[in-house]
């Protein structure tokens, strides 16, 4: 075995080991919420819908397209540049284990009934990487 294989199949076990999906809708007409009702709630499920990348887990949703968006700005503003969690891709968020860590626990919370405010996710995202305490 050569080392890209290697470096292949230990990909292959992270993603399998950390229970994600990352599918694209074939229709125009389902709807985000639709996706929300008939997901696994167990199971982090990134959904393409008509070109925007959402999240679902817990039978709530994130717009990961506009996380990504409002990271890059926020953390522009902060001086951070493009450094971190703003060089994720809206795909990246479910692949990456950090990232869905921080996405679990923003699903967990109890504010968020439906959708988690991608705003302030953005927030949460800086201060688990930057901010100590």
């Amino acid at each position: 075995m050569i080392f890209s294989q290697y470096v292949q199949n230990e990909q292959l076990k992270t993603e399998r080991a950390t229970n994600t999906v990352l599918l694209e809708t074939k229709s125009d007409n389902e709807s985000i919420e639709f996706l929300v009702d008939e997901a696994d709630e167990n199971v982090l499920t990134g959904r393409v819908v008509k070109g925007i990348v959402y999240c679902i887990y817990h039978k709530k949703f994130v717009n990961l397209t506009e996380l990504a968006n409002q990271i890059r700005a926020l953390y522009i503003a902060k001086g951070y540049g493009l450094a971190g969690f703003a060089k994720l891709t809206p795909q990246d968020f479910v692949k990456y284990t950090t990232a869905k860590t921080i996405l679990k626990k923003l699903f967990d919370n109890e504010l968020y009934t439906v959708e988690v405010d991608a705003k302030n996710a953005a927030k949460y995202f800086l201060a688990a990487e930057y901010i100590q305490g």
